[in-house]
């Protein structure tokens, strides 16, 4: 917990064995002056005293954060109020600032200083004046060990708003009385640090988005940097998205990105997303042309990375096909077929390409006849459907008598021949029909 300066007093108590102290060191010079061992006293203990009194205490830092001073981007102590440089005071800071313990700079302002220069908050802090460029209230002198009341040993520097490249002073008293100036150098302000957006590979390249930082420094923005890991290419421009070139493919990358104004670089972006370029790719993959009902042909591609491509089918109800490309057609139509290669880790997918192509279809095969029975003037053929349809429905059958010609037809199995001569033998054969014209017949005999 950081704990304020609280109300001092020197009592005339206190000041009584000061006044003795005094009293005694003057008699014993005034006893031993015409003596030169007296002189000499003398002299060491004014020139002891002057080093005391008049020692330099101008303490100065700047924006290089470190060692004594660090750096508070936001105000820990009191929300909302900007951000600050804490000094420590270190053990050669004590042997000039006063009179000096564990903690630093003892009784360095009492509240009757304060009373004459200083303001308290309404939190109760005691704050001393800035006298330099920014004319605001903006020092707090604190102990943070945990030292008494009266020891101090760092002082908080708050940057006042919209101050910036320029120098600020502060006073206090030490612990002899003496008036202390330390010199605060305040940065000049850069840009904060932008938003990383999503990054996308290219071919030796890869294209970043970003969104300018929440604050510009108080000096217009002039241009934003992005750049890669590894390797440091960068690429420089007004505006997201910004494109980095040079980069190898097959290498992956993050990126950082800032933004720069008058006064300088800002902190950079959070890294991106890892992301990897690759050379790009293309398919060819000719037209098959129209292919028949029943024929199993093998289509094949190729790709510029040397990668072979594979197949899939967009219409599987009229065809199917392998990754190698072997073609299997399940009824006539239009048959669409795509190429794709994925890529590896040099070369990106490729753009699919896909082919239309149509099917044919073909007369249907030969159905299988059974045994025909004779009747009155008639015999009765059965069968059974062809194998293949040819890609098309069947619509019909027809059963053909020899001699004779003599015919029967029907949607199905068996199929009545009418107007036969009895006692006269037979052979009958039957086709399927389809939108296609009917393959030759099978014959089967009756007598």
């Amino acid at each position: 917990m950081m704990i304020s300066p609280s109300h001092y007093h020197v009592s005339q108590e206190d000041k009584t064995p000061c006044r003795t102290w005094l009293s005694l060191i003057f008699i014993t010079i005034q006893q031993h002056w015409r003596s030169t061992f007296g002189k000499l006293c003398m002299v060491l203990f004014l020139l002891m005293m002057y080093g005391q009194v008049f020692a330099a205490c101008n303490i100065s830092f700047t924006a290089a954060a470190g060692g004594q001073v660090t750096f508070e981007a936001a105000n820990t102590q009191y929300a909302g109020q900007p951000a600050r440089y804490k000094y420590l005071f270190s053990a050669s800071d004590n042997s000039n600032c006063g009179n000096a313990d564990t903690y630093g700079i003892y009784d360095a302002l009492t509240q009757a200083n304060f009373n004459n220069t200083g303001v308290t908050t309404s939190a109760g802090v005691l704050m001393a004046p800035s006298t330099g460029s920014s004319g605001s209230s903006n020092v707090l002198v604190h102990s943070t060990n945990g030292g008494g009341a009266y020891d101090f040993n760092a002082f908080y520097y708050s940057i006042p708003a919209g101050v910036s490249g320029t120098t600020d002073t502060f006073q206090f008293l030490d612990g002899n009385n003496n008036l202390q100036t330390v010199t605060v150098t305040i940065p000049a302000a850069t840009p904060g640090a932008p938003t990383i957006g999503t990054a996308t590979a290219g071919n030796q390249q890869v294209t970043v988005a970003f969104t300018a930082p929440a604050s510009d420094g108080g000096s217009a923005i002039i241009d934003y940097t992005v750049t890669s890991n590894p390797s440091g290419f960068t690429a420089t421009g007004a505006g997201s998205p910004l494109t980095v070139t040079g980069l190898t493919n097959g290498t992956a990358y993050t990126f950082t990105v800032t933004a720069r104004n008058a006064n300088g670089t800002g902190t950079a972006s959070s890294a991106s997303t890892s992301v990897t370029p690759k050379a790009p790719q293309t398919i060819t993959f000719a037209n098959p042309g129209a292919k028949n009902f029943g024929t199993t042909p093998t289509l094949s591609a190729s790709s510029t990375s040397g990668l072979t491509p594979t197949f899939t089918s967009i219409t599987t109800g009229i065809c199917t096909i392998t990754t190698g490309g072997t073609l299997t057609f399940v009824t006539a139509g239009s048959c669409t077929i795509n190429a794709d290669q994925s890529g590896n880790a040099v070369f990106s997918a490729a753009t699919t390409v896909g082919q239309t192509f149509t099917v044919n279809a073909v007369a249907p095969g030969a159905p299988t006849i059974g045994t025909a029975t004779a009747g009155n003037g008639k015999a009765t053929v059965p069968f059974t459907a062809p194998a293949s349809n040819g890609g098309d429905a069947i619509t019909g059958y027809t059963v053909t008598s020899n001699p004779g010609g003599f015919t029967g037809t029907g949607a199905a199995s068996p199929i009545d021949v009418n107007g036969l001569a009895n006692g006269t033998a037979y052979t009958f054969t039957v086709t399927a029909t389809n939108g296609v014209a009917p393959v030759p017949p099978l014959r089967h005999q009756i007598r």
